[in-house]
């Protein structure tokens, strides 16, 4: 159970975005509604109300995902998590999320070039929805970093100064694919050292090639 929700928490907060942007159009559209229209335009009252009630239901979905994926978060990282996981998660995540802030990065762009009340209210949504989608997007590399930490796969310098850029706007993504390769090539170090340290017993061939002699250790 706790693997699967390990895995399902991060991927379905790769989704929502992609759903809270995709499914509204595709729902106006197949009710026959504009977006962009104030409800009364609407020429089907029913439909709009729907439509209004399926939106707030999906933000509250989304809503819910980020907190379970904070809390959940909060518990792995304390209860011994593997960085390595966590830095690949957060990775994935702000790779796929390239699209999404680029739609509303054109979007903001667009409000601001409209010199009316209209862009004004297009620019300070683009805004917030640039908060809501990337605040949750550093949750994994700051306590991926921190399991870093403590791992001493990264520096503790290192560490925190990567977990301050994961909270800054594109730095962020560049940051999430430096700090996984660098505790994966880490861990594979380790892994190396510890197998080249390695002792056997009854006669069995070290891995430099010398064989194990009585009962003590030979390295």
């Amino acid at each position: 159970m706790k693997k699967i929700i390990q895995a399902m928490l991060p991927v379905l907060l790769l989704a929502m975005p992609y759903l809270l942007m995709v499914l509204p159009a595709g729902m106006a559209q197949m009710m026959g509604t504009e977006v962009s229209e104030p409800a009364l335009n609407y020429p089907n009252a029913e439909a709009t109300d729907t439509f209004d009630r399926m939106l707030v239901i999906m933000a509250v979905m989304y809503g819910v995902i980020v907190l379970t994926n904070a809390i959940w978060l909060i518990y792995q990282t304390a209860s011994g998590i593997s960085a390595q996981r966590l830095l690949f998660w957060n990775m994935l995540i702000k790779l796929c999320y390239i699209p999404v802030f680029l739609y509303v990065f054109l979007t903001m762009l667009m409000g601001m070039a409209m010199f009316w009340f209209g862009g004004i209210i297009m620019t300070v949504m683009a805004l917030l929805a640039l908060l809501v989608f990337f605040i949750p997007t550093c949750f994994y590399g700051v306590c991926g970093c921190i399991r870093a930490a403590k791992e001493r796969t990264l520096n503790a310098v290192v560490a925190v100064a990567f977990g301050i850029l994961h909270c800054i706007v594109c730095v962020d993504v560049v940051i999430a694919v430096v700090s996984y390769c660098m505790v994966r090539s880490n861990n594979k170090k380790r892994l190396k050292e510890q197998m080249n340290a390695n002792t056997y017993y009854n006669g069995t061939m070290y891995p430099n090639g010398n064989e194990y002699q009585g009962n003590g250790y030979m390295r």
